[in-house]
Formats: C-alpha cells, sequence, structure tokens
C-alpha cells in the first residue's frame, strides 16, 4: 500500500520555521520594499586577488577549472586545465602551455616565476607556479608602452601566443 503524501502548508510548523530561519539570516526580506541584493563580508575573501597581469585564487584549496587567456585586443580565450598536458618555463622564453591535441600556447614576458614584491598579500604569487597549482583563473597581456625604471610591478606579459 502507498502512503499519502503530506505537502508542507503555510500553516505547518516545517515552513514557518524555515522561513523564520531565513529571515533571521537576512535572507528573506521582512518588507516588500528591501529590493537591495544580499552581500556577505565574504564575497571579497571569494573572488580572485588582482594581480595586475594575472588573477590569484585566495583560498588554500582553490583550483580553477578554466584559464582565461585575456589579450590586448580585448579577445580572451578560455582553456580547461583538464586538457593543460604540460608547462615548461624557461626565463628566457617564457612559459609554454602544452594542450591536447598537439596545440602550444606561448606565455612571454618578465618576471613570470618571481613573486611581484609591490603586493604584500600576495608576496609568494607566482604566475608560473600557480598554473602548474591551477590558482591562476586568467592571464592578461600588459598594456602597451608599460615602463618600470627599476620599480618590482612583479610579471609582465609582453604577449600571448597560440
Amino acid at each position: 500500500m502507498s502512503r499519502p503524501t503530506q505537502t508542507p502548508t503555510s500553516e505547518s510548523p516545517v515552513s514557518e520555521s524555515l522561513v523564520d530561519r531565513l529571515r533571521q539570516r537576512g535572507a528573506v526580506s521582512q518588507s516588500p520594499s528591501n529590493t537591495q541584493p544580499i552581500t556577505t563580508e565574504s564575497d571579497d575573501a571569494d573572488s580572485p586577488l588582482d594581480l595586475g597581469t594575472f588573477g590569484w585564487l585566495r583560498g588554500v584549496k582553490d583550483q580553477a577549472v578554466m584559464l582565461e587567456l585575456r589579450l590586448r585586443t580585448g579577445n580572451i580565450v578560455a582553456i580547461n586545465y583538464a586538457y593543460l598536458e604540460r608547462a615548461d618555463y624557461d626565463p628566457s622564453e617564457g612559459i609554454t602551455l602544452h594542450i591536447g591535441g598537439g596545440k602550444t600556447v606561448r606565455i612571454e614576458g618578465a618576471n613570470l616565476n618571481t613573486p611581484g614584491l609591490n603586493t604584500p598579500s600576495a608576496a609568494n604569487a607566482r604566475l608560473y607556479e600557480g598554473i602548474v597549482r591551477k590558482r591562476v583563473p586568467w592571464v592578461c597581456e600588459s598594456t602597451t608602452g608599460v615602463t618600470t625604471f627599476g620599480q618590482d610591478v612583479g610579471a609582465r606579459i609582453v604577449s600571448i601566443t597560440f
């Protein structure tokens, strides 16, 4: 025999307690005039740290699913980290990413595996090591005409080629 199923009604204690709990958390508006989106302090902590030419995931165990390659022209190509077969770093040539199907991506620039000292919160953020550990969600080419005159600006990406 099958039992009849009960559907919660607005008068049931289960739905009332759920609504009360959501109101206590601030997830349910007390009045219809409150249309502001709910934000928490953790929103900033969840977003990647912007280090100028690349992003860095802040969480200890965070890993990016895809690597966005942002070109100076405005074009963006995203590559799934699962297709990354090998990554090579040569200080004189840059970073070469070997992707499935025999394709490669070359990231050329300076300080690609040197931490940027101008950002104390990411003093150990190194582009090559971040890519290997899937901590880098995006990489972008530096703007043209950037001169640093000896200042440490961290990684500078001259070009990204496919």
